[in-house]
């Protein structure tokens, strides 16, 4: 951070120097300098601005697509928040400031300072976690970051040094992982299992609704879900679409916060797990209709 800001100040001084200068020699007739040292001074300082306004303006008025953290939530810090984050998982609602953009996130926390993660889009980031004077600092490559973190009931908040949250979730237990030896559906079974069938079970990336019921179109691409807290409170439903692809996985596109994401079906005792490529299941199916 340091070194960003003596290169500011820099090129800082160096814009302000041209544009000195550029004004005296321009009061003198000098007309030829006066041109020569104005175009340099415009294009330094119009870059600095460039670089600059937009977190001067965050500091100045806040946010307007983040909320305030509630008066009511609990600051967690010391041996909770590292308990909280010990092989466990979180799911949620994640701000990019880059994009000024939300998008549903889930990410696995190891007890030995490891994690990753994947959005809606299918995007992936894995890095390293650890608590630095009462906060949460993640590490990913060369970039840190460390957040604040509070509870309220079940929802927690990582908010920012204007007690802003950039991201609010739940813990949502332990990874779940592939059984050994569990071989995915082939396309021929696939074709037969889905179309014009409900599957119902555990969705386990979720936000307080984990029970699902999706019902797949026999006649077109069509799916409609629902999700509740327990299979009697199935009260919010969803429409998307799904696809078999050519290696048998089953493809889902607006429905249980995904934006299009295509995943392996394996037989498990009890019913049906649904696992991503890198092996987490996301989902156990204990119904089939």
């Amino acid at each position: 951070m340091w070194i960003g800001i003596l290169v500011l100040v820099t090129f800082g001084g160096a814009s302000l120097a041209c544009l000195f200068i550029a004004l005296r020699a321009g009061r003198e007739g000098k007309w030829h300098v006066f041109v020569a040292l104005l175009l340099p001074a415009a294009v330094i300082g119009g870059a600095i601005v460039m670089l600059v306004w937009k977190p001067i303006l965050l500091e100045l008025f806040g946010d307007d697509n983040l909320e305030d953290l509630p008066a009511t939530a609990r600051h967690i810090q010391g041996d909770a928040l590292t308990a909280a984050h010990s092989d466990t998982t979180r799911f949620g609602w994640r701000y990019n400031e880059e994009t000024e953009t939300f998008h549903w996130y889930d990410e696995a926390y190891s007890a030995d300072g490891g994690f990753k993660g994947q959005d809606d889009t299918g995007f992936t980031w894995s890095g390293g976690w650890d608590i630095v004077e009462g906060r949460m600092c993640l590490t990913l490559g060369q970039d840190r970051n460390c957040v604040d973190v509070y509870r309220e009931g079940d929802d927690y908040y990582d908010v920012n040094h204007r007690d802003e949250i950039v991201n609010r979730f739940i813990m949502t237990g332990p990874v779940v992982n592939q059984r050994e030896g569990g071989q995915p559906l082939a396309p021929v079974p696939m074709s037969v299992l889905i179309p014009g069938r409900t599957l119902s079970g555990e969705w386990l990336l979720h936000y307080g609704d984990p029970v699902f019921s999706a019902s797949f179109a026999a006649d077109g691409d069509a799916v409609s879900v629902a999700r509740g807290a327990d299979a009697g409170a199935m009260a919010r439903e969803e429409a998307g679409a799904y696809a078999i692809d050519e290696a048998g996985k089953l493809c889902l596109m607006g429905v249980l916060h995904i934006v299009e994401e295509c995943f392996a079906v394996v037989a498990a005792p009890g019913g049906l797990e649904i696992v991503r490529d890198r092996g987490r299941v996301v989902a156990r199916v204990t119904a089939i209709d």
